[in-house]
């Protein structure tokens, strides 16, 4: 099973980039981020979008064997032409 320091990786969340005539538009997949809990930066031409995932604690009698959810920090920056 993996261990407990798997929850502290940091992760790249996907992406989707599209454009069209007047704007790019982004679109990330951080399903349980809320979206005052995103940062979102443009200076330089670069765009970085960042936050945070957090682990929900539950205090109930299950023992999880398995989990495929990244937790964690995230940080993705895009260099957008001119």
């Amino acid at each position: 099973f993996p261990t407990d320091a798997m929850a502290d990786a940091m992760f790249n969340p996907r992406c989707e980039i599209s454009e069209d005539k007047e704007r790019y538009l982004f679109k990330f997949d951080v399903p349980g981020v809320q979206k005052d809990q995103i940062k979102i930066e443009f200076h330089d031409q670069v765009l970085t979008v960042s936050g945070e995932r957090k682990e929900e604690k539950k205090e109930d009698s299950k023992k999880q064997h398995l989990s495929e959810v990244t937790y964690g920090s995230f940080l993705r920056s895009f260099t957008l032409p001119g």
